[in-house]
């Protein structure tokens, strides 16, 4: 049902009343520009040629916005991704180290687990806190080489 808000008619004179003040406003704000361009001195031309620039203008920033927009959500799947990847590899350190450290215990006096243990380690904690870091998409390397290969 598309008529379902017009119930009485008030809801019409409401609906009128809101198109006449846009109306109205618009009209208003036309010619306080106008007015403002003949306090300053400039032709009908010089208003329509700045209208049309700031037009052009206006248009472009909105689409920056947008691509700013679509480049953030992006972003976050990437850093999405890129945490359930780090997950996965710190369930596998932990699994394979548990497994060494049980093994090691288990047949020598001499402890080697940690050979494997801290280097390994520091490179999950590394890989942590580079995907955490707080950065701007267009200066992520790795985001940037992600986004190429997923055609974007």
């Amino acid at each position: 049902m598309e008529d379902e808000h017009l119930q009485s008619d008030k809801d019409v004179e409401a609906i009128l009343l809101l198109a006449s003040e846009k109306k109205e406003s618009e009209q208003a704000l036309r010619q306080r520009l106008e007015a403002s361009a003949a306090e300053l001195g400039l032709s009908r031309d010089q208003l329509s040629a700045a209208e049309e620039a700031y037009k052009e203008r206006r248009k472009a920033d909105l689409e920056r916005e947008e691509k700013s927009e679509a480049d953030s959500r992006l972003y976050r799947d990437f850093k999405t991704r890129e945490m359930d990847t780090w997950r996965k590899h710190l369930f596998a350190f932990l699994i394979v180290n548990v497994c060494l450290i049980v093994l090691n215990l288990m047949t020598s006096r001499q402890i080697w687990f940690v050979y494997s243990l801290v280097p390994w380690g520091l490179g999950v904690i590394g890989s942590y806190f580079d995907i955490r870091s707080a950065r701007e998409p267009a200066l992520d390397r790795h985001f940037k080489k992600w986004r190429a290969r997923q055609g974007r």
